[in-house]
């Protein structure tokens, strides 16, 4: 490791302490930064190997530290915005509860169904919804890794489509599918169900 490059290292960690520190107490500055790191790299050129090599490895570590801190910043101030995201979703859900009522109404005028059928659909539009807002929550919460979540939210898909057309048909499909596309259960529950594609063609085939 040269002087040279000890130097640039240096600077890069003056640099990275400033931006740290104008971050904590905005009102205070680096004194002579240029100055300092210029009489430091004079100090260094007289050390040793061994002395530059162990330097070295310490200002790697602080640089290291001060990586970690701005990554945990970063980390928290994204988790601060998936909450604010993630109460907008509630909202949503809550307002699919509320209409649950009218809204299956709708649905059985244009499915034509019986009352059991009715029962039955109520209660699929509150199990999707419920899988819906704990996805949101497990998301907002950021301690579940993006492959589980991944898999959950195929894994919710694929089971509400399959209880959909077991309940409607293929005759009905389309009929549904517009329903939710169109946003009248809201804009998560299409999200989440993605009534544009082919639901039928992921079925399973004997």
């Amino acid at each position: 490791m040269t002087v040279a490059r000890l130097e640039e290292d240096i600077q890069a960690l003056q640099m990275q302490v400033a931006r740290v520190s104008s971050v904590r107490q905005p009102v205070r500055q680096p004194a002579a930064a240029s100055e300092g790191g210029s009489e430091l790299a004079a100090s260094l050129a007289n050390l040793d190997p061994a002395s530059e090599q162990a330097f070295f490895a310490e200002v790697s570590k602080i640089v290291a530290k001060l990586d970690e801190e701005k990554e945990a910043a970063a980390w928290e101030q994204e988790l601060a915005e998936r909450q604010q995201e993630a109460e907008d979703s509630y909202a949503e859900y809550d307002e699919v509860y509320s209409r649950l009522d009218t809204n299956v109404s709708e649905l059985a005028d244009k499915l034509q169904l019986g009352a059991a059928e009715v029962q039955d659909l109520k209660s699929l539009l509150t199990l999707q919804n419920d899988r819906n807002r704990e996805i949101t929550r497990l998301w907002s919460e950021g301690e579940t890794s993006e492959e589980d979540l991944g898999q959950l939210f195929q894994s919710h898909r694929a089971a509400h489509r399959a209880e959909i057309l077991a309940l409607v048909g293929e005759a009905g499909l389309p009929a549904y599918k517009k329903y939710v596309q169109e946003g009248s259960l809201g804009g998560q529950f299409s999200f989440f169900t993605a009534p544009w594609e082919s639901w039928v063609e992921e079925q399973p085939r004997d």
